[in-house]
């Protein structure tokens, strides 16, 4: 009973056997534990450091294609199902050419040209969308 003459002031709570009271064997158990559980962490830290570096590797990846992508268009031309005529001129950055597959960059001058040619043949197509006629300073 604690506080009774020669009996410890605090009780042995734990399963652990009191100081002294370990043999060889318990502390080599122990020691083996750690040892494991050291390498679990070593390990859990491996594989962390290695998902850090493909993330950086993705992430300079990311930014070196940003550097070296070319400049969008200033201005497109989409061409009809027959390939051959004109369906519209846009510009570079319109949201409506995207994902056409029928639309070619080309320069401010072959854009000025192609509702010209459209206009001779009494067609005179220019994107709603991006009001390329406006930006072209061609009456629309």
């Amino acid at each position: 009973m604690p506080g009774s003459i020669g009996a410890p002031l605090v009780e042995n709570t734990t399963d652990r056997p009191a100081v002294g009271a370990c043999s060889i064997s318990d502390i080599c158990r122990a020691c083996l534990r750690r040892a494991r559980s050291d390498q679990q962490a070593a390990a859990a830290l491996a594989r962390i450091d290695g998902w850090i570096a493909v993330e950086e590797r993705c992430e300079a990846e990311r930014r070196r294609g940003e550097k070296t992508r070319p400049s969008p268009p200033g201005w497109l031309i989409q061409h009809g199902l027959n390939g051959t005529n004109v369906d519209a001129v846009r510009t570079g950055g319109c949201w409506a050419a995207t994902g056409s597959g029928r639309c070619c960059p080309v320069t401010r001058q072959q854009a000025l040209e192609a509702p010209r040619q459209q206009a001779l043949r009494q067609q005179a197509p220019t994107c709603v969308h991006c009001r390329a006629d406006t930006a072209l300073g061609v009456p629309g």
